[in-house]
């Protein structure tokens, strides 16, 4: 994360930009890590796994990458 409390680069790499556009689909301005906030639109907009960690709180089909 970064200053600002949004997303890095590296975190939202080859993903939409959450940040700008539909305003249903931001990430809320409390600090986060994408794909771990409940009642976030972003994080429960899509699959924000990441190798290594838990699987994150969308509830759809999940990108594997979590080491569930």
């Amino acid at each position: 994360m970064t200053a600002t409390n949004q997303p890095s680069a590296a975190a939202t790499s080859g993903a939409p930009d959450h940040r700008e556009g539909d305003p249903a689909r931001q990430h809320t301005g409390y600090p986060h890590l994408p794909g771990r906030l409940y009642d976030c639109p972003a994080c429960e907009a899509r699959c924000h796994c990441t190798p290594g960690d838990a699987e994150c709180i969308y509830t759809g089909q999940h990108n594997g990458m979590a080491s569930a």
